[in-house]
């Protein structure tokens, strides 16, 4: 009678084990699924964001520097800590000395445009997003020169 107590004991502990290995395996592959589609929405949200700050950053740039002629370079969408979208970049007014000036355009409740310091610490602390092979820098100049009519070079 013991050694069936025991055999007992032991088929049960491992139908347990078994039922337990089962359940983890189905949790972890639930768990990748739901990691590849949070991967595509975030692909697909840093899309919009990034047409959304690039069209920001174009309108302000416009509406600000009318009377300049602005050129840009090393452009990247990047994420700053693990909620804040931003484009980064430089600058050069065309009528200023060759000084090209670090830029940011941080995602907000609208957005926020940062020139200078803020905006190279702000760069310099944030991880650079590469969802795509677009150059932004041609990218943004060439929708500023169609906001000024001004035929591409």
């Amino acid at each position: 009678m013991k050694i069936l107590k025991n055999k007992f004991f032991l088929l049960s502990t491992l139908v347990i084990i078994l039922l337990y290995s089962c359940q983890n395996n189905t949790e972890n592959k639930s768990s990748n699924t739901n990691q590849t589609t949070a991967m595509k929405d975030n692909i697909t949200a840093s899309d919009t964001i990034k047409t959304f700050l690039m069209n920001s950053t174009v309108q302000d740039f416009y509406k600000n520097k009318q009377n300049s002629s602005v050129e840009f370079r090393n452009v990247f969408l990047k994420l700053y800590e693990t909620e804040t979208y931003l484009i980064c970049g430089e600058f050069l007014e065309k009528k200023q000395p060759e000084k090209w000036v670090d830029f940011a355009t941080l995602k907000t409740e609208g957005y926020e445009l940062w020139i200078g310091g803020n905006a190279t610490t702000y760069c310099n602390d944030a991880k650079t997003i590469s969802s795509s092979t677009e150059d932004l820098a041609t990218l943004l100049n060439t929708q500023l020169k169609s906001l000024q009519g001004v035929s591409g070079k």
